[in-house]
């Protein structure tokens, strides 16, 4: 197999990029890494083996067509850059042609694609008993299946998982769409509903996002009849300033301690169901595989492990029936989070 880097290597590893970006298709099929199958290529992908072959990133007999040496029948190739490993099927009718013409073909051409796995960190969520905390959140390091397939993100879990458990931590529950195990599955934020006031029970995630209050406006009460996803990506969220407060159901939430307010809704939205929900006692702790906290805040495996705290503690009916004993209760918790570390360090000054 032929390694290849350099300014060529770089050009044409933008330009693949590039080209996988546009096509959702191939996004989902790069997903399925431990089973590198050649597939027929989209029409569009017909401009990446030309491309390729012009920049001599095939095998170096595959680059030698320049010199007026036919290509072999299959060729692979490696771009030490980004990891991806290329397969092309080619062939040609007739065998004469003017010296020094490149040889392209569009023929019977495949293209599998495959990148090394890289280490990531990720959170496990540990409920607490033996003092003021309520989560202790422990940072896992396994390794990480990229691509964007469903398979991809259960593969992650998995791993994540196994790795915790080398660390002591046995039965742990995924809380989110990407779980395995239906209970998992329904206390995602997604299929959640919170009771709103002359309205219903609408998703956790609309309540989130439409009690928003910025510089420049909100709260976007409008989101709470739209589709979660969309309420999400919602321009106002973005172009309205930066946030200040949430105000839901006639209160307004501070935005200290971080977390509460989506932290309350999600166990106002689970607590009709708390006598079925005993068997969370049985889990070790909780992740989200699609929670990365060096781009998010809130994580509903966290919502989900203080849930278990205060239940175990016995605080969970004061907690989710008084406002202010439920930020009363969670406020040294959140002190002591990592998420806090800007406030503990103002609080030296």
């Amino acid at each position: 197999m032929t390694r290849i880097a350099g300014a060529g290597c770089i050009g044409t590893c933008t330009y693949l990029s590039r080209m996988i970006t546009r096509c959702a298709t191939w996004q989902k099929k790069m997903g399925e890494l431990d089973q590198p199958t050649p597939y027929e290529s989209p029409q569009a992908f017909c401009r990446v083996q030309d491309y390729c072959l012009q920049q001599t990133l095939l095998t170096n007999r595959a680059s030698n067509c320049s010199n007026g040496i036919k290509p072999s029948l299959r060729s692979t190739s490696k771009c030490s850059i980004l990891g991806w490993t290329g397969e092309t099927l080619t062939s040609r009718t007739g065998n004469s042609r003017p010296e020094g013409q490149k040889y392209l073909s569009r023929t019977a051409f495949r293209f599998s694609l495959s990148r090394t796995s890289d280490m990531a960190t990720r959170p496990i969520f540990v409920p607490r008993t033996d003092n003021s905390r309520l989560v202790e959140e422990v940072a896992i390091e396994f390794k990480w299946n990229p691509g964007f397939a469903p398979i991809q993100k259960k593969k992650n879990v998995q791993a994540l998982h196994n790795a915790a458990r080398s660390r002591g931590y046995e039965n742990l529950l995924e809380v989110s769409t990407k779980s395995d195990e239906r209970l998992g599955n329904r206390l995602s934020a997604f299929n959640l509903k919170v009771p709103v006031p002359d309205v219903g029970d609408i998703p956790l995630e609309n309540a989130y996002q439409g009690s928003k209050v910025f510089v420049g406006g909100g709260p976007f009460s409008d989101l709470y009849l739209s589709n979660p996803r969309e309420a999400k990506k919602d321009p106002r969220l973005k172009e309205s300033g930066p946030l200040t407060a949430f105000r839901f159901d006639g209160e307004t939430w501070s935005l200290e301690p971080k977390t509460a307010f989506y932290d309350w809704l999600y166990i106002r939205s689970i607590y009709p169901h708390r006598e079925y929900l005993e068997r969370l006692l049985r889990y070790d702790g909780f992740t989200d595989i699609e929670f990365n906290p060096g781009k998010s805040l809130n994580c509903q495996a966290r919502s989900c492990a203080i849930f278990v705290a205060l239940m175990k503690k016995g605080l969970l009916s004061e907690a989710a029936e008084d406002r202010d004993a439920f930020i009363s209760i969670l406020r040294p918790d959140s002190f002591a989070q990592p998420h806090s570390q800007d406030l503990r360090q103002g609080s030296l000054f």
